[in-house]
This record gives structure tokens, C-alpha cells and sequence, in this order.
């Protein structure tokens, strides 16, 4: 049976001030009753303190703190190079049009680049917090994003590279793409909406919820305008005519639905990005706070009699 834990101002002690109930250590399971609240777990040295003062970021291991703000950075950097990309393709194109290999390699290439960037963010962010290890066995929003932002940093380019040569397959990879995108949305933001809790912060853990929600919806518009101009306007306007092909009418009929999707979705996806760039430097300044506050409570070097310095 799993051992409670317990909260410092509610923890009971004996007369001796040695902890008088059952407390699990946080990070390997120990029951702590009969020992110091200032020592160490006998077992795995975790500091008693991370066990007895609650699941909040100040009371964890401030080396994982500040791996998580670092993440952010990634993110951020990653972030940006997205928008900057964005611009440069159109830009690459149009100055490379006599070569139109060197073109795709380059606009490949920054592809490549600004996925490994958030790639790095995304995997620093999502370290498992060492006290939790044992305890996270099953499938949890933060594997789930790993394995996400490892997917798409693989799909990305190879739809890039099939979409620059009009191969039909560049229609079923955006859809998976778009999927993928909008699933590792919404388990990023579930995740950091977990991390928000554990500043504490209920206004960054609510604006992350609607960030979340907004980027989904960006997501779609902009999957669904990507689909309609892959399926039914770029064959119109080839000016095909044989079997299968779709009239002109048909691609013209479709402009104003591709125009409104395409506009909402480039809309609400800057907006929404910004945003999201805000919410990671918040995050990244609590986390910074909060391994300050760790490494000068529960993170200290251990004294020769192994008491550390309690929670200021």
C-alpha cells in the first residue's frame, strides 16, 4: 500500500521533533516516520523536505528547475525561427527560381534547423522531475510530447521535400502532420498547465488553458485551408482536363471557403504564437525563481551530520 504524504504545517511530530506518522519519500517510496524533517532519505539521500513540504518547484531538485528554464529558451528560439521561416521560404523561392534545387535544399535545411531547435526545447522541458520517476509508469502528457515533437521533427522535412515536388503524398503527411500538431498541443499545454500548478500559479495555469484552445483552433483552420488547396485548387488551376481532374469552376468555387479558412488560421496562429512566446517567458522566470528557492531550502550540500538548511 502506498505511504501518504504530508504537508510541513500539518506534519506530526514527537517530542523529539522526529516525524510521528507514515510519509512516503517522494522520490523512492521510504517511510520516513522516526526520522528528522531536516535530514536526508536513508535510502535514495533525497532531502525529508521535498517530502514534507508539498509538490511545489521550490521544494524540488533545482538542477531539474533549471533544465525546464533553459527548455524555454529552446522554445522560444525555435518559435521565432518558425515565423522567420515562414518569410525566408517565400524569399529563398523567389531569389533561387532559376535553380529550384538549391532553393528546396535551403528552405530544407532551415527546416531542419528550426525543428532540432524546438526539438532541444521540447526534450529539456519535458525531463522527468527525478522525484517522480519511480512513480510515472504509465503513458503521462510528458512522454506523450516527447514522443510527438520526435515524430514531427522527422515528418516535417519529408513533407516539405514531397510537397516541393506536388507528389500526392504531400497531402496524406500534412494531415498526419496537422494531427500530430494539434495532439502535441494540447499535451504540452496540459503538461506546462501541470507545472503552473506547481508554482503556484492559477492566472498562468488559466492562460495557458486558453492558449492551448486557441492554438488548436489555429491548428485546424490552418490544416483544413492546407487540404483545400492541395485537393481541390492547385489540380484546378493546372488546367487539367482528363480523368479525375478537377474543372476550373470547382477550384474557383472553393477560393472564398480556402481564403477564409486561410486567413482565421494565419490570424489566430500569430496571435496565439505570441502568446504562447509571453506564457514561455513567465515559465522561464518561475523556474528560475524557483531553483533560486530550492538550492537555498531543500537543494543545500548536506552538513557532515547530514541536516540542511531549513526552508527560509
Amino acid at each position: 500500500m502506498d505511504l501518504p504524504t504530508a504537508a510541513a504545517d500539518k506534519l506530526i511530530l514527537d517530542s523529539g521533533g522526529y516525524i510521528d506518522q507514515d510519509v512516503a519519500c517522494i522520490r523512492c517510496g521510504y517511510n520516513l516516520r522516526g526520522l528528522l524533517p531536516e535530514r536526508v532519505c536513508p535510502e535514495c539521500g533525497t532531502p525529508i523536505g521535498r517530502s514534507t513540504y508539498g509538490d511545489l518547484l521550490q521544494f524540488c531538485d533545482p538542477l531539474w528547475v533549471r533544465t525546464l528554464a533553459s527548455g524555454t529558451n529552446w522554445m522560444v528560439g525555435g518559435i521565432l525561427c518558425a515565423f522567420l521561416g515562414a518569410f525566408l521560404s517565400g524569399a529563398v523561392s523567389a531569389v533561387a527560381s532559376s535553380n529550384i534545387k538549391v532553393a528546396i535544399a535551403q528552405v530544407l535545411a532551415f527546416e531542419i534547423a528550426c525543428g532540432l531547435v524546438m526539438l532541444i526545447g521540447g526534450w529539456k522541458v519535458t525531463t522527468p522531475d527525478p522525484s517522480k520517476v519511480v512513480q510515472e509508469q504509465k503513458l503521462t502528457a510528458r512522454k506523450l510530447t516527447r514522443i510527438i515533437y520526435v515524430t514531427t521533427f522527422v515528418l516535417g522535412p519529408v513533407q516539405q521535400l514531397i510537397e516541393s515536388y506536388s507528389h500526392p503524398a504531400s497531402v496524406i503527411l500534412a494531415v498526419i502532420n496537422g494531427i500530430l500538431g494539434i495532439v502535441g498541443t494540447v499535451t504540452v499545454f496540459i503538461y506546462a498547465r501541470q507545472l503552473a500548478l506547481r508554482i503556484p500559479d492559477e492566472g498562468l495555469a488559466k492562460q495557458t488553458r486558453i492558449v492551448m484552445w486557441g492554438l488548436i483552433i489555429a491548428s485546424i483552420f490552418t490544416t483544413l485551408s492546407f487540404a483545400f488547396m492541395l485537393v481541390l485548387i492547385r489540380p484546378a488551376m493546372t488546367a487539367g482536363t482528363g480523368p479525375g481532374t478537377a474543372p476550373i469552376g470547382a477550384g474557383l468555387a472553393v477560393w472564398p471557403i480556402f481564403g477564409i479558412f486561410s486567413c482565421f488560421g494565419g490570424t489566430a496562429s500569430l496571435v496565439f504564437g505570441i502568446w504562447s512566446i509571453i506564457l514561455l517567458l513567465r515559465y522561464r522566470r518561475f523556474f528560475n525563481q524557483a531553483a533560486r528557492d530550492a538550492e537555498a531550502t531543500w537543494a543545500g550540500v548536506s552538513t557532515p551530520t547530514g541536516a540542511l538548511a531549513p526552508p527560509g
